[in-house]
């Protein structure tokens, strides 16, 4: 994991990242009672916690430790718990986890560029802010095929869907992934 900050440029703007690795447990309350997500499981969530500054200068030292100290805040409130049990996360999809954060990150004085909430290798939320999330996510598809008559060639396929815009009440996602995989 990575532990140490990354300063980037986006476009016009300059960034921030801090990287915070939380190791919970959750349940999706308002899915069916046959989806897996319905039943007590845990994560690892992947947090990038993405900051806007005007300078990268010597000024840029006092807001880099307003974002320490505001991700050990929520390291400390959200790692190793159940995270339905946190007061505003009793639905906790990547998309309310990362609106969670950022509204408690916002009280801060703190430009919140954006935060990406990674739950597996496959599936990730990012909030940027004014209803606004993207979502993604992976999936591995194996196909064979035959080019000549006596020839059998494998491949496999990884095929990335993303999507953005608001979300579905009430569930509390952008987009349900599995109903695409299962078309």
């Amino acid at each position: 994991c990575p532990d140490s900050l990354r300063f980037h440029k986006i476009d016009n703007h300059l960034i921030i990242s801090k990287y915070i690795l939380l190791q919970t447990a959750h349940f999706l309350p308002y899915v069916p009672d046959d989806h897996k997500c319905r039943r007590l499981h845990g994560h690892n969530f992947g947090l990038w916690i993405s900051i806007e500054v005007p300078n990268f200068d010597n000024e840029t030292s006092e807001t880099i430790n307003c974002l320490e100290l505001g991700c050990q805040e929520i390291q400390k409130k959200l790692d190793h718990c159940v995270l339905n049990e946190i007061s505003g996360l009793n639905n906790p999809t990547s998309e309310n986890i990362a609106l969670w954060i950022y509204e408690k990150l916002n009280l801060k004085p703190l430009k919140i560029f954006n935060i990406l909430c990674i739950e597996t290798q496959k599936s990730a939320a990012c909030y940027h802010g004014n209803d606004l999330w993207s979502c993604w996510k992976s999936f591995d598809f194996e196909s064979v095929w035959r080019p000549l008559k006596d020839r059998i060639s494998g491949h496999s396929f990884k095929l990335t869907a993303g999507v953005q815009g608001g979300v579905v009440k009430p569930f509390g996602w952008v987009l349900d992934f599995s109903e695409i995989k299962s078309q």
